[in-house]
């Protein structure tokens, strides 16, 4: 399924140590997304199953 495409507005800031950035950014690059779409896609599949 996917992300419905909503105008970007908003702004979301995470502090994390270099060794959580370095495994969300391993993550990511597994995914094929960039951080951020790959931050954003698991709440957005959890509640779409939730519904």
């Amino acid at each position: 399924m996917s992300t419905p495409n909503f105008s970007k507005t908003e702004r979301i800031d995470v502090r994390a140590s270099l060794p959580v950035k370095q495994l969300l950014q391993e993550a990511a690059r597994a995914c094929h997304k960039n951080v951020s779409e790959f931050l954003l896609s698991s709440p957005t599949k959890i509640s779409s199953t939730e519904s």
